[in-house]
């Protein structure tokens, strides 16, 4: 073997070795280099260094999984569900579909990235590591930048004047990326020893019991209690007492601060908006005093201008209350609703254009009524498709193998899909984020690695 040989040999070892682990790694750090630098110019280099990354995960799991014909059969739905709706896009806008194209590869990432991920992890057993590491490495990035911009005072608020969001420009989808990978790194932690399983809590810990989030605050108590089972059920020669004991102070540290969280804070201001709502309103309303009401609120005042009031009206008599009438994902929801109704029966097969919506400024807010609206019947069909098959597939382990239930990644694996999928709707900015769904596409395919290796092997449970 000659000298350049032997050099391209230990280059490509290297990247082997390393590019999932790296692709994972700099997710934060490319949100923090957008949040000092963010302008059109730098969103738009932002997109195309996520779209290389997306690239290079398709591309490079392709080149190095055997079985080509598989990998290309599963990727078809979204490739025809793609161009079927693109087709219509320009069929529907004239050809104006430069910002439908670029939602769309946000969109489609979180699905054929897992597929891409989940086939390259199941010839490639270094796979999983590097996932794995990736995303603790993400964890402590994130919370290193968010003490620093505390300490420089540069770093940004959840909301105008409490939570903390450190350096990174949304902080919904920053919430949904915590609620993500807090909980695979607990439990990876978990598997150290005593002082990294407590240094990682404690982060986890300031992180999202003070971003302000509902979303962080309710996944921050049920990835604890999570792990408390985990680390309860664990086989008695594994059990580290010394982590339970670590788990169930930060739960009672949870619980017993709530007043003093940033959550609370949200909540009250919540509240406080609502109560600001003075207009009296009664159960059965006149149109005549819908029609104020309505106009009292800026949100409907808008809708009303836009969409019109007798729409408006038809549409909104049944949710007329202070909440409602200040809930902005409602609102958004209702212009979805409004489009989607005045579009023709092709269009809601795959989806309307998503310019249809931006130029109201209203691009929702909830993820699966998103995708729904966004990519109509056909769209939610195939998504819904992939959530079932992978629900499928734990269900079918779980038969064949009760004792799975013990399976401490199992567990936190799944418990993190369901929590995720659930707070991609209440929240939202995560299914359509791609620097939030990138981290769910690892947790799936350590998920589907893990029952694929399970369902083929003998024992491998506590593996």
């Amino acid at each position: 073997m000659n000298q350049n040989t032997t050099i391209q040999y230990n280059i490509k070892e290297v990247f082997n070795n390393n590019w999932l682990f790296f692709i994972i790694a700099t997710q934060p750090i490319l949100d923090i280099i957008a949040f000092f630098t963010f302008n059109n110019t730098v969103t738009i280099i932002s997109f195309i260094t996520r779209s290389i990354y997306l690239f290079i995960i398709v591309t490079y799991s392709f080149i190095s999984v055997s079985k080509k014909r598989l990998y290309l059969l599963i990727m078809l739905p979204w490739i025809l569900l793609s161009i079927i709706h693109l087709a219509n896009s320009i069929r529907t806008s004239g050809g104006n579909i430069l910002d439908d194209t670029r939602y769309l590869i946000i969109v489609m990432q979180l699905p054929i990235s897992a597929i891409a991920l989940t086939l390259y992890a199941r010839e490639h057993t270094d796979a999983t590591s590097q996932l794995e590491k990736g995303i603790l490495t993400a964890v402590i990035t994130i919370f290193i930048s968010v003490i620093l911009s505390l300490l420089t005072n540069t770093g940004k608020s959840t909301y105008e004047t409490f939570g903390l969001n450190g350096w990174f420009t949304s902080p919904n989808a920053q919430s949904m990326i915590l609620s993500t990978i807090s909980p695979i790194a607990l439990y990876i932690s978990s598997k150290k020893n005593d002082i990294i399983y407590l240094f990682i809590s404690l982060m986890i810990f300031i992180l999202l019991f003070f971003n302000g989030t509902r979303a962080c605050y309710y996944s921050l108590v049920a990835m604890l209690f999570v792990m408390l089972y985990i680390l309860l059920t664990t086989s008695k020669e594994n059990k580290n007492k010394c982590a339970i004991i670590i788990t169930v102070i930060f739960i009672a540290l949870t619980l017993g601060l709530y007043k003093y969280s940033a959550s609370l804070t949200r909540a009250n201001d919540v509240h406080k908006n609502a109560k600001a709502f003075k207009f009296k309103i009664s159960k059965n309303l006149t149109r005549d005093e819908a029609h104020k009401i309505i106009r009292k609120s800026p949100l409907t005042k808008q809708m009303v201008d836009d969409l019109g009031f007798e729409w408006t009206y038809n549409n909104m008599k049944e949710h007329i209350s202070a909440y409602n009438l200040t809930d902005n994902r409602l609102v958004k929801r209702m212009y979805a609703k409004y489009i989607y109704e005045h579009s023709d029966y092709l269009t809601k097969i795959v989806g309307f254009n998503h310019g249809e919506i931006e130029k109201y400024g209203m691009d929702l807010e909830n993820d699966l009524t998103a995708l729904y609206y966004y990519y109509g019947y056909l769209g939610s069909i195939v998504f819904i498709a992939y959530i079932i098959i992978c629900a499928i597939q734990a269900i079918k382990l779980i038969i064949h193998k009760p004792k799975i239930i013990f399976g401490s990644k199992f567990v936190i694996l799944c418990f993190t899909v369901v929590l995720t999928i659930g707070g991609a709707e209440y929240s939202g900015a995560l299914l359509r984020k791609p620097n939030a769904n990138i981290y769910l596409s690892a947790i799936i395919a350590l998920l589907m690695n893990y029952i694929y290796v399970n369902s083929t092997g003998e024992n491998n449970y506590e593996k």
